[in-house]
């Protein structure tokens, strides 16, 4: 009887796209079911999210117009579980595809030399990280989704305009992304003219042995470093992202799968996406992109509109 209250209660309150106001960020919308539900719990945050928001984006223009070297990385639960020796599941088949030794001691103290840590603002997920950080994250915390609003409502290419910017991921969507900004309709969506590098690492596996990936982005890179790199490193950022800052002395900034959105394949239910616009290209091979699954339901898709995709040829 609980469950079935439970399910009924859930589905009620994803019905509707309003969340409570400290949940809100300029320029973004979400369809996410779960982000729908929590979104109307008023204390689920200690202080509204734009709040967090609006002191992440000042440190960044900050750091940036400084030409001070910073690094902020996302911290979620693959993270959390992939530092107590979990190897299943996505660990598995995306980021640890070998049967080879990790020392996570030494993952541990990598990640936490990064200058900024963010974590997700559910707690059922924040708490995977009480064992490592302890029970501080309670409420001392940056939310993670604070980066993601930054990439959903584009104000982070203001923030890199007239710098040198790099940006890291896999090779299969960098190749994309690069397709993509040689329109210019594109660019005027992102208000961005474009990247002065692109840097690939392997789409699976990176975690095999990350310190190669480390080597050869600043090999890379080291005779012609940018200002800013935005990165989609996956659990690999744990070992190298704060190692990426110190070589290349440059701001790096953790967007996750807001690369995805760069390269017009984010889910329009994945959190505070849901007025971004995914731009398409005409005839291409999106096969052999590892991608987000889709999975808005038909429920959701006759309550709401969502922003169609754009269709480059």
């Amino acid at each position: 009887m609980r469950y079935a209250l439970d399910r009924t209660i859930f589905y009620l309150l994803r019905q509707f796209d309003w969340v409570w106001p400290q949940y809100r960020v300029r320029g973004c919308r979400t369809y996410d079911h779960r982000s729908l539900v929590e979104g109307k719990i008023p204390f689920g945050l200690s202080r509204p999210l734009q709040e967090h928001y609006n002191e992440v984006r000042g440190t960044i223009r900050d750091r940036i117009s400084r030409r001070q070297k910073y690094s902020i990385i996302r911290l979620g639960d693959g993270e959390a579980l992939f530092l107590q020796g979990w190897r299943g599941g996505n660990i598995g088949r995306r980021h640890l595809t070998d049967d080879v030794a990790i020392d996570l001691s030494a993952w541990r103290r990598s990640y936490q030399e990064n200058d900024l840590l963010t974590f997700d603002s559910r707690w059922g997920q924040r708490r995977l990280w009480n064992s490592i950080e302890g029970e501080r994250i309670r409420a001392d915390y940056t939310p993670l989704t604070a980066i993601y609003a930054l990439v959903a409502n584009r104000d982070i290419f203001q923030l890199v305009k007239g710098r040198r910017v790099g940006i890291i991921g896999p090779g299969p969507k960098l190749a994309i992304i690069e397709r993509l900004l040689r329109y210019p309709q594109y660019r005027e969506y992102l208000g961005l003219a474009g990247f002065d590098s692109y840097v690939e690492i392997p789409q699976r596996g990176a975690v095999n042995d990350a310190e190669k990936v480390l080597r050869d982005i600043v090999a890379r890179e080291r005779e012609y470093p940018c200002d800013v790199y935005l990165v989609g490193l996956g659990i690999a950022k744990l070992r190298i992202l704060s190692g990426i800052r110190d070589a290349l002395d440059a701001v790096v900034i953790d967007i996750g799968s807001g690369l995805d959105a760069i390269a017009g394949i984010i889910p329009k239910d994945r959190p505070y996406f849901g007025s971004w616009v995914n731009y398409k290209l005409v005839g291409y091979d999106y096969d052999h992109v590892d991608v987000l699954a889709y999975h808005i339901d038909t429920a959701m898709l006759d309550r709401f509109t969502l922003a169609d995709d754009v269709i480059l040829d």
